[in-house]
């Protein structure tokens, strides 16, 4: 089953669903902008938490951290993979400081 496009998730919903009930394929809810729900951030996070488990366990297996880790999988030098990792470092510390709307959609 592969993921529905925004035009598809009307054929999802039934008639009297309104938007917030819609949930694609993947059990994401549909929600205005990109779908920042309660459900939807709760589910990130947990995979955010899996994701520095993981990162932990490589660097006791390996012996080495995260950066030479990809270097060791992609074979690209640690030198050309700084420079991305702290741009996406800026872009998120810019994105979380940013207020928004300081709401979430409201979970049905």
């Amino acid at each position: 089953m592969g993921l529905k496009s925004a035009v598809d998730l009307r054929e999802v919903a039934g008639p009297g669903d309104s938007d917030r009930r819609r949930l694609t394929s993947w059990g994401f809810h549909a929600g205005p902008l990109f779908g920042f729900t309660k459900a939807n951030e709760l589910f990130v996070g947990r995979l955010a938490q899996l994701g520095i488990a993981f990162s932990i366990i490589g660097e006791i297996i390996t012996g080495k951290e995260a950066l030479a880790q990809l270097n060791i999988e992609t074979g690209v030098p640690i030198s050309d993979i700084e420079p991305l990792v702290l741009f996406n470092v800026a872009f998120f510390f810019i994105a979380a400081l940013n207020p928004g709307t300081r709401k979430f959609v409201t979970d049905v």
